[in-house]
């Protein structure tokens, strides 16, 4: 009794806070930018694609960006249909460089906002064009993939070619020390 007066003094709740309330203070602690508090009030929210898509950019926030794709991962498995998941997970796992994978879930965003008549035309434009941007990304990613790749392989192919070089130099002098000796 005396314990639920002090509680209520300061301001403390006696029972958990209903679904509404648990969602309204996530939101309120990602916008003041207590976002290792975020994530902590979004694990407690009922609704579990809620939940998943609040862990997922409450992470992504405190700067989490591998946790935020796990989520997003675990959370897709359960609800691939979804457009705010389909849209993080693109986001980061072009941000990681998971290059096959944002491509993946960016056409699926893409073909469910063209497929989804229910929903309102500018929402269906707004996951269009992320789509799109996600995808032009992925081109991006992996022509920079393939020119580092391809840099590389001529960088190994300069060093192998030197030493051979250096080497052919080794063997002959070594070839010519011996035969004027």
């Amino acid at each position: 009794m005396i314990a639920a007066a002090v509680l209520l003094c300061l301001g403390g709740e006696l029972s958990d806070p209903g679904p509404q309330d648990q969602v309204a203070r996530y939101r309120a602690l990602l916008a003041a930018g207590q976002y290792v508090q975020a994530i902590t009030v979004a694990g407690g929210i009922q609704d579990d694609l809620v939940r998943q898509q609040s862990q997922v950019e409450a992470r992504y926030w405190c700067g989490d960006l591998s946790g935020a794709l796990a989520v997003a991962r675990s959370a897709l498995a359960a609800h691939p249909d979804d457009l705010q998941l389909l849209n993080m997970g693109a986001d980061l796992a072009l941000q990681l460089l998971q290059i096959e994978e944002g491509i993946r879930w960016s056409q699926s965003l893409a073909r469910l906002a063209i497929e989804a008549p229910e929903l309102p035309q500018e929402t269906r434009e707004f996951y269009s064009t992320k789509a799109r941007n996600h995808l032009a990304l992925a081109v991006e990613a992996r022509h920079a993939q393939d020119s580092r790749a391809s840099a590389l392989f001529r960088a190994q192919l300069t060093v192998v070619l030197v030493c051979l070089l250096a080497a052919g130099v080794g063997a002959a002098a070594c070839h010519k020390s011996g035969r004027f000796s």
